[in-house]
């Protein structure tokens, strides 16, 4: 893979997400109106990631041409209603519901388009097993990962999640997923400035981005295991897992303690859960001039 294109997809969604962000905080947005604030995270991954998209693959191809077993190109047809969903905002259960139930079913009508040329050739049980685990996870992720992981740390998880979607970015590429990778690559890169203003208290900006990050990976997981060649079966337990483990931040254990000690753990976890994914990835590496997808 070129480093250009990888710089394509990279720098343009940094530097949209560095300038709103820039644009929005000096006007106080995210204390004084976390709404729009949160929005304004929606839009800009959304944005972000989608001008880094155009300069790598070109643009989008019309729904006509769409073929269910390139299955990022589903992906790409997701993120814009997944975007208007999140920007539904949790004011109340009745929304958050809402919401949630919104953003399953897109999920589950991806889901249905990209892997249909696979489940099809599966025996029935094969079919209801799979499909049905598939969707179990979905739900609770898209219900419970963003807002317990914020609620874990408000600050932290929106840099953890980043590197979540950057190392999914790094380990698709290295197993020839290589246009999934710049996608993911690119998704990362839009929430990576966000995450770093998170981190000095801006967290309603970077809300709303991480919500909507957090509903795009397991698409993202999805396409890989079954559209790459030869994923090992733990790549996608083990980056899954490296967005559940700062879970633990709600323990009773870190309730007294110092916010630093709660953070180091969870980091921690998280990155000895990325690198089981991604070191083995690194070490079974091998350059294929003919792998596109």
């Amino acid at each position: 893979m070129e480093p250009t294109i990888v710089l394509k997809a990279v720098v343009p969604p940094v530097l949209i997400a560095a300038i709103a962000g820039h644009l929005a905080l000096p006007r106080g947005w995210d204390s004084s109106r976390p709404a729009y604030a949160r929005l304004l995270g929606i839009a800009t991954v959304t944005l972000a990631a989608i001008a880094g998209q155009y300069l790598f693959l070109g643009g989008f191809d019309s729904p006509a041409s769409f073929n269910a077993v390139e299955s990022w190109e589903w992906l790409l047809a997701l993120m814009f209603p997944m975007a208007i969903v999140a920007a539904v905002q949790p004011n109340s259960t009745a929304t958050e519901r809402l919401s949630t139930l919104m953003a399953i079913t897109l999920f589950h009508a991806f889901m249905q388009l990209a892997m249909r040329p696979i489940a099809n050739s599966w025996e029935p049980i094969e079919k209801v097993v799979w499909l049905s685990g598939i969707m179990t996870f979905v739900v609770f992720w898209i219900a419970y990962q963003q807002p317990l992981g914020f609620k874990s740390s408000p600050r932290a998880f929106p840099f953890m999640l980043c590197m979540v979607a950057a190392f999914s970015g790094v380990t698709f590429a290295l197993q020839t997923s290589f246009k999934l990778g710049l996608l993911a690559a690119a998704l990362s890169a839009a929430l990576g400035p966000l995450a770093v203003y998170a981190m000095f208290g801006r967290t309603n900006l970077a809300n709303g981005a991480t919500r909507l990050v957090s509903w795009m990976l397991p698409g993202f997981w999805l396409c890989h295991y079954f559209y790459s060649i030869d994923v090992p079966k733990y790549t996608i337990p083990l980056l899954a897992l490296a967005g559940i483990v700062p879970f633990v931040g709600l323990l009773k254990t870190f309730n007294d303690r110092p916010a630093w000690q709660k953070v180091t753990v969870q980091s921690i976890l998280v990155a000895a859960c990325l690198l089981g994914a991604l070191v083995p990835a690194i070490v079974n590496f091998e350059s294929d001039p003919y792998a596109g997808y």
